[in-house]
């Protein structure tokens, strides 16, 4: 539902949980009546005439899995092609970073605090893949590095968050997740909300 994935905090809050109840963000759902209204207004009415489309992914069951889902979708519900192209992470990355893609598959791995996921589409960021250049937004990030004060802060994430969804250089359309498997004398491992695994407390009960 938006950039920032939950467990991400802003003082003790979940930065997702109240961007989902305050703020705009993606419909579980998905809006396909939205969608089609939109190619027709773009000149595409039941996906007469769209061009050609490349969705780029790297290789694993997983990333196969989902783009295929997603020509399907996009097939079913708006009538049109999009071809699948997938290459070694190697290439995909290289391709990525250079902007040579029109669709692509990407994952992002931040921080507990959103500001790591929201920076990476400022102007020249590194990590920037769709070369999103936007002053306003950039301005906005350098606000939020430097305010104190956290209602404030976490204020200007959400708009910042909003500024991306809006703009549409990102579509978020899951979260990753882990599966551990311990058995039961195993005690207090704890993970963190994004994923890291912490062994400090751990004991063995014998």
């Amino acid at each position: 539902t938006g950039i920032g994935p939950p467990g991400c905090i802003t003082d003790e809050v979940d930065f997702r949980e109240e961007g989902d109840k305050n703020w705009k963000t993606y419909p579980i759902e998905g809006d396909i009546e939205r969608a089609k209204a939109a190619l027709a207004e773009a000149g595409y009415p039941n996906g007469e005439g769209f061009p050609k489309v490349e969705y780029l992914y790297n290789a694993s069951p997983g990333n196969k899995q989902t783009a295929e889902m997603l020509q399907e979708m996009w097939k079913k519900n708006l009538n049109i092609n999009i071809d699948l192209t997938n290459v070694e992470y190697k290439v995909e990355s290289e391709r990525r970073h250079s902007g040579q893609f029109q669709l692509a598959r990407a994952a992002w791995n931040g921080s507990r605090f959103p500001m790591s996921f929201l920076q990476i589409f400022a102007t020249g960021n590194k990590n920037n893949n769709p070369k999103y250049s936007n002053p306003e937004y950039d301005e906005l990030i350098r606000q939020i590095r430097s305010e104190a004060d956290i209602d404030k802060k976490t204020e200007m994430l959400h708009q910042a968050e909003d500024m991306a969804l809006d703009a549409y250089i990102v579509c978020p359309i899951g979260y990753g997740s882990s599966t551990l498997m311990l058995k039961d004398k195993v005690k207090d491992l704890r993970v963190s909300p994004i994923g890291d695994v912490v062994f400090d407390y751990l004991y063995i009960e014998e």
